[in-house]
């Protein structure tokens, strides 16, 4: 259906929905890494450069994708109301008409199609930065320092505390912590005798390593143990997996705890201790997200000792089914088993429909002290849109800040659900949000109604913004 659509289309102005009408913030002299207002965005980002005064041609010239995140921010502004504001109250007025004169031009395209659009208006604001700093400092993103406030939630920083929280240093063994590299002549680098760092040219797991050679168990109940009991969130390459069964019987003769057994006994340990979810390991095990949800693909569905031995006896598909003997299914029992079908990662099925079905069945988990393995194919979209709709519902978090929760989680995988999934995941906050109590806390409903922390259009393009660094 998508790609009939998209092969039959004709390169021809498309028509602006009437219904839509926002508010975009434009900074006049597009320095937005000071002095800068929630959701503010550069004039380039939306208008065309030199002479004339029209709005940015952002839709692609050939084929098509459902995570065009970037354009997001230009295609909202056509349908918005704008605000202009900046350091020089002449380039402000300047850009005002600029923008003014786009707004007229894009108005008379569409009038000569016979669509009539809203009448869109341009504002100025002549007043100087200091006042909304001193009066309205909750909308204020970065100062005219250049430092951030806090006030307004930034998906990069807000990434980074959660993967900062997550990855917190504990001890695995007496006397070894395990965690990130401490911030050089801190509090927290002080409180160890030795930093062992870790660099990503190294080819060798060195938790794993040092993990089985304390406790003298062989890498997979070490890697288990590690997860389970140590409650540490880490991933390993296959290449990883198949180098450390390799260094097995080193690293056990070597161990204390295996130093009064004889080397027939560690070649015992070794031969016996190879589970049956190991030698069927693709390098990763799900993605704990929460106690009682893990984030996975197929291979992972398809591994059910494996998801036994993690305590996971509930398996959420969605989209995607496992590929079970039936006795493995008897034995797992089918009320365990929840299957969204007809939903494909295409940008056209929806999955709101689901949610509640869904996450009553991750709940129904929770409630019985188990966890649910929630996985499409890969993990990235249809699965990675329920965890978010849960993390949200659970944790009481926005959408931009239970999708930095997830994603951090994600470790190895960047998360990648489409703009349709993003935004039914935005409506789906709203949903959340009615009949709450007010409240002041960012997101939350107040006496005015809903108030999102932060709109479509700039929760487009900060996803746009951190992706760019994998998009080839």
């Amino acid at each position: 259906m998508q790609q009939s659509f998209f092969s039959q289309r004709r390169r021809t102005m498309r028509k602006t929905p009437c219904c839509l009408r926002g508010l975009t913030i434009v900074k006049a002299n597009g320095q937005l890494h000071t002095s800068r207002l929630k959701g503010a965005i550069a004039p380039s980002e939306f208008l065309q450069t030199g002479a004339n005064a029209d709005f940015l041609d952002v839709d692609p010239t050939e084929g098509f994708s459902v995570r065009n995140f970037q354009i997001q921010t230009a295609k909202t502004a056509m349908t918005s109301d704008i605000i202009v504001y900046g350091d020089v109250d002449a380039a402000v007025q300047a850009m005002g008409w600029t923008i003014a004169n786009a707004q007229q031009n894009w108005r008379k395209k569409h009038d000569s199609e016979d669509n009539t659009l809203p009448v869109y208006n341009t504002f100025v604001c002549v007043s100087d930065f200091s006042v909304f700093e001193k009066s309205f400092p909750h909308i204020v993103s970065s100062d005219s320092k250049g430092c951030a406030t806090g006030s307004v939630i930034d998906f990069s920083h807000q990434e980074r505390k959660e993967m900062h929280a997550m990855t917190a240093a504990s001890e695995i063994s007496h006397n070894v912590w395990l965690g990130p590299t401490p911030e050089p002549d801190s509090e927290n680098e002080e409180a160890y005798d030795i930093l062992i760092e870790c660099s990503d040219l190294g080819h060798l797991n060195p938790r794993l390593a040092y993990f089985s050679y304390s406790t003298g168990t062989f890498i997979s109940d070490a890697w288990l143990k590690l997860h389970t009991v140590k409650k540490r969130n880490f991933f390993a390459y296959p290449t990883d997996v198949a180098l450390l069964t390799a260094l097995a019987p080193r690293l056990l003769s070597e161990s204390p705890s295996c130093l009064a057994k004889r080397n027939t006994a560690i070649s015992a340990i070794i031969e016996h201790d190879h589970p049956k979810w190991f030698s069927a390991l693709d390098g990763s095990f799900p993605s704990r997200i929460l106690d009682y949800m893990y984030l996975g693909n197929l291979n992972h569905a398809n591994n059910p000792d494996l998801l036994r031995a993690l305590g996971i006896t509930q398996i959420l598909s969605v989209g995607e089914m496992a590929s079970w003997l039936d006795a493995d299914l008897a034995a797992w029992g089918e009320e365990n088993v929840c299957v969204v079908q007809g939903v494909q990662d295409n940008g056209i099925d929806p999955l709101t429909g689901e949610f509640e079905r869904c996450l009553e069945f991750i709940q129904r988990g929770r409630r019985k002290g188990t966890a649910t393995l929630v996985h499409c194919r890969v993990g990235v979209s249809r699965s990675a849109t329920i965890c978010i709709a849960e993390v949200m519902q659970a944790l009481k978090l926005s959408l931009p800040r239970a999708y930095c929760f997830v994603r951090a989680r994600r470790l190895n995988v960047i998360i990648q659900p489409h703009l349709r999934f993003a935004y039914e995941l935005l409506k789906w906050e709203e949903m959340l949000h009615q009949g709450q109590e007010p409240t002041g806390a960012p997101g939350f409903v107040t006496n005015s109604g809903i108030r999102r922390e932060l709109e479509w259009a700039e929760i487009a393009r900060e996803v746009a913004l951190m992706n760019q660094p994998y998009v080839r």
